[in-house]
């Protein structure tokens, strides 16, 4: 829907950024999306977390780690949406 308006959504360019990072080239991949390598990251912790859930099944999860991880995840989301408020802006002003 976006598209036909001619702007971008809040995560165009977003799998660009994770390959052009994931290749090593951290200019484009900021290029393509400004949040791309953080999230990389965030992707890249899952596999410890999960390694670590999996390993203590079927006893229970630190919490701290719980809220650790969500409280990433909120704060990715928050990072794209403001991000995504950011470039509006550009376009509106």
């Amino acid at each position: 829907m976006f598209k036909t308006l001619g702007i971008k959504c809040s995560l165009c360019g977003l799998t660009r950024s994770l390959v052009w990072f994931a290749h090593g080239n951290l200019t484009k991949s900021i290029n393509s999306h400004r949040i791309g390598p953080a999230i990389f990251a965030f992707i890249c912790l899952q596999v410890p977390y999960r390694i670590y859930a999996l390993s203590i099944y079927p006893g229970k999860i630190n919490i701290n780690v719980v809220r650790l991880n969500l409280s990433l995840a909120m704060l990715l989301a928050f990072a794209v949406l403001l991000n995504w408020l950011i470039y509006l802006g550009g376009l509106i002003l």
